[in-house]
């Protein structure tokens, strides 16, 4: 089996428009993905490939004529098998109503196919939405969970299988599979999604969608919404009617919960590796504010960093200390990062880091250096280990 990838369907959207793609050879790309990873992992409850094609092949020839009937016409979704289907049966994952069919739409898949999605299937739930798992596998490792409740849509849309799929939470439904399988989890707030035809109805459930993109995520709910409402007594999702364009970031937070503490050592040290080299560079960025906004500093891009922190260094040399310190940075970096195994002068990106949190902090004076060490220390392994400088660059 190959590597589980989410495959979003808004990018694909210009190629429908320009004639370069269809939705029916997107749906068939889809197909070759389930016939892959569905007998690994167990997604599907059932499915209509029939039913699917031709309402595909309509989408593709609105598409073609300039009349699709909105962003998402022909998406292949899939439905949680919670969630009411007029041409499906709707299980809840209980043996109690195998087959039952109450040839009905819930309010989110009626205004779905009136949006010109393409309902291929029904995704797998735990039993009434509730604990009871209903044998989905995890796509990255058949050995562990995909979290529930809504673990076939996790599931499907982390293979490729689906670009989005309907969930419900209450508590974590959506939002842990999405993290357990590596897709975008969107809840909205209660009422933001009608959940009319959802049989978690009478809980305080929201309807929500697990997708490959937080484009595809908003332009499902959004358009759920737009069409159906929120629930009754609830003005509905509110947004704009496509996705803003993307922006960097100016901060980010990582919250360590409770569950930090039992998180497995390889879990942690995976996390802070995809994590750190992110976050310092967007604390340097939000410190600096429109300055490092102008000389676009990203991660990867530690000669930009190190001329604006020479740069700072030769302009302001009282910004790092008073009086200056920049070798006493240098001897911090060679700690936090090398182990002391060796000096991190001025012009390698480890410096760089610890000299971007003294100016962009307005000055790291001698008093200061413990504390700052102290804070930092937490990632002198780490950054050892993944070859910090390599990372960065």
């Amino acid at each position: 089996m190959t590597i589980p990838q989410p495959i979003a369907f808004f990018p694909a959207a210009a190629d429908h428009e320009a004639g370069k793609d269809t939705p029916r050879d997107f749906l068939e790309r889809c197909l070759a993905r389930l016939e892959e990873f569905e007998p690994a992992v167990g997604a599907f409850v059932c499915h209509d490939i029939a039913a699917a094609r031709t309402a595909a092949d309509r989408s593709t020839e609105r598409w073609r004529t300039g009349r699709p009937l909105s962003p998402i016409d022909g998406i292949p979704l899939g439905i949680k098998d919670i969630i009411e289907t007029a041409d499906m049966p709707t299980e809840q994952g209980s043996p109690l109503f195998v087959g039952c069919r109450t040839e009905r739409d819930a309010a989110s898949v009626a205004a779905l196919r009136e949006a010109g999605a393409v309902i291929l299937s029904k995704v797998v739930t735990t039993e009434f939405a509730a604990t009871e798992p209903r044998g989905t596998r995890n796509p990255w490792d058949t050995e562990r969970t995909p979290g529930g409740s809504s673990s076939g849509s996790a599931a499907a849309v982390a293979c490729g299988i689906v670009p989005a799929a309907l969930g419900t939470q209450v508590v974590g439904s959506i939002l842990r599979p999405a993290s357990f399988c590596g897709c975008v989890g969107f809840k909205p707030s209660v009422g933001g999604i009608n959940r009319g035809g959802s049989y978690d109805y009478f809980s305080q459930s929201c309807t929500g969608v697990l997708a490959a993109s937080l484009e595809d995520a908003w332009l499902v709910a959004i358009n759920i919404s737009t069409r159906s409402g929120g629930d009754p007594g609830y003005p509905g999702l509110q947004g704009p009617p496509d996705p803003p364009p993307a922006h960097r970031p100016r901060a980010l937070a990582v919250l360590q919960t409770a569950g930090w503490e039992v998180a497995a050592p390889e879990a942690r040290r995976a996390f802070e590796a995809a994590a750190v080299p992110v976050l310092v560079v967007l604390d340097f960025v939000g410190k600096r504010g429109t300055r490092a906004d102008e000389a676009h500093v990203a991660a990867h891009d530690v000669d930009d960093l190190g001329q604006l922190v020479e740069a700072e260094l030769a302009q302001n040399p009282a910004d790092v200390g008073d009086p200056p310190i920049v070798g006493e940075l240098e001897d911090l970096a060679a700690v936090v990062v090398g182990g002391g195994r060796g000096a991190v002068p001025v012009g390698n990106p480890a410096f760089y880091i610890f000299a971007m949190d003294a100016i962009g902090g307005g000055g790291l004076h001698r008093a200061q250096l413990q504390h700052f060490k102290s804070a930092t220390l937490r990632a002198d392994s780490l950054l050892a280990e993944e070859n910090w400088p390599a990372v960065v660059n």
